[in-house]
């Protein structure tokens, strides 16, 4: 599968999130909304996939994502990948997000 990805880094004192990325994936589909964010521990990073606010069974109010990896391997994969062009990005540009 051939993936695009795009990528624009942010950065707040309010979040966690470093950068909003985009996806085109065979040059078929485009999946928007996916966040790369800084975890606890300094130079550790993960995906957040856009989700939607709904009822659990018990009514009680959650999130669902809406968009998510099936395969662990895909997901690791994906996040290297938007990783190192996150990190790409930063250097080229001299960016600083602190």
């Amino acid at each position: 599968m051939k993936t695009k990805i795009t990528l624009r880094p942010f950065s707040s004192k309010n979040t966690s999130t470093v950068a909003f990325v985009d996806l085109e994936l065979d040059e078929c589909l485009v999946i928007k909304g996916i966040t790369l964010i800084e975890d606890r521990e300094p130079d550790k990073y993960f995906l957040g996939f856009p989700s939607k606010k709904g009822k659990d069974k018990d009514g009680n109010e959650k999130y669902f994502n809406t968009v998510f990896p099936i395969a662990k391997e895909y997901r690791e994969q994906l996040t290297k990948a938007v990783i190192k062009k996150y990190e790409e990005t930063v250097k080229t540009n001299n960016q600083h997000f602190d």
